[in-house]
């Protein structure tokens, strides 16, 4: 990016040096052509007394002539500089680069996940031209009785790649899944084993923005996770029966989100 802007100062300030350089030859160019006009008129004319009556000037009115010539010139250097201040650059002026900046920071959460007793919360940030990235948290601690129990906490970041503006319109992203469980289910009690739940995938969305700082935001994905869980009897201390690891592909991501946005000076 450094190098981007260096580039961009060069290249403007070597335009405006060459207009420079060009409009001053030009009005030397033009000065003497005008200052040589009697002589050469003067030599097609011969020696005569009349041609040297029809050409001669006066020192006087060559001066009035150079002077007009040079405020002829003043003004339109004059008008050119008001030209290019009007589209926002002035001669030897630098260009700053258009750098990408965080322009929202968005907070979010689930109805998707709501709806199955997840309590869930996401943070989104703006990283580049059309870019930004997701951090979801989900948790559910809930304990229903003896027999039944969900206790979970999951991550699930998130890169998007928008396809217009970030947190405007479609969007695409590739996402990472880490999860913690510990699930009660009748006559059984399921515990990951050493490791918690990991996996990955990709997802499409949409965000739509309701007006003000409020939107809508729908996304699909699907992917792999792996785990590895222990199954116990669901009994106070109930012994282990089994270890088992599992592979899973399948959808990995479904939401259904309101957002809030808080718009950053751009």
């Amino acid at each position: 990016m450094t190098s981007l802007v260096t580039n961009s100062r060069f290249i403007v300030s070597l335009n405006d040096d060459l207009i420079i350089e060009i409009g001053t030859r030009m009005k030397t160019i033009t000065i003497t052509l005008l200052l040589l006009f009697p002589f050469l008129a003067y030599s097609r004319g011969g020696t005569s007394g009349t041609a040297v009556a029809d050409t001669a000037v006066t020192d006087a009115a060559w001066a009035e002539r150079v002077r007009n010539l040079e405020a002829l010139e003043i003004r339109r250097e004059r008008g050119w500089r008001e030209s290019l201040a009007a589209y926002g650059r002035r001669p030897s002026a630098t260009v700053e680069a258009v750098v990408p900046s965080l322009s929202f920071i968005a907070v979010k959460t689930n109805a998707v996940a709501w709806a199955a007793a997840v309590m869930n919360i996401a943070a989104e940030v703006r990283v580049g031209r059309r870019w930004s990235v997701e951090l979801p948290v989900a948790w559910s601690p809930w304990h229903a009785g003896g027999k039944h129990a969900v206790k979970t906490f999951a991550i699930q970041p998130e890169a998007r790649y928008w396809l217009a503006t970030p947190g405007e319109g479609h969007f695409f992203g590739m996402h990472a899944h880490v999860g913690w469980f510990n699930v009660k289910w009748k006559s059984d009690r399921y515990q990951d084993a050493g490791r918690p739940l990991l996996g990955a995938g990709i997802s499409y969305g949409y965000l739509l923005l309701f007006g003000g700082r409020w939107a809508g935001e729908f996304t699909l994905g699907a992917g792999y996770a792996n785990m590895k869980h222990d199954t116990y009897y669901n009994i106070d201390n109930g012994a282990r029966i089994d270890t088992r690891t599992k592979n899973y592909w399948g959808i990995t991501r479904l939401g259904l989100s309101v957002v809030y946005r808080f718009n950053l000076k751009k």
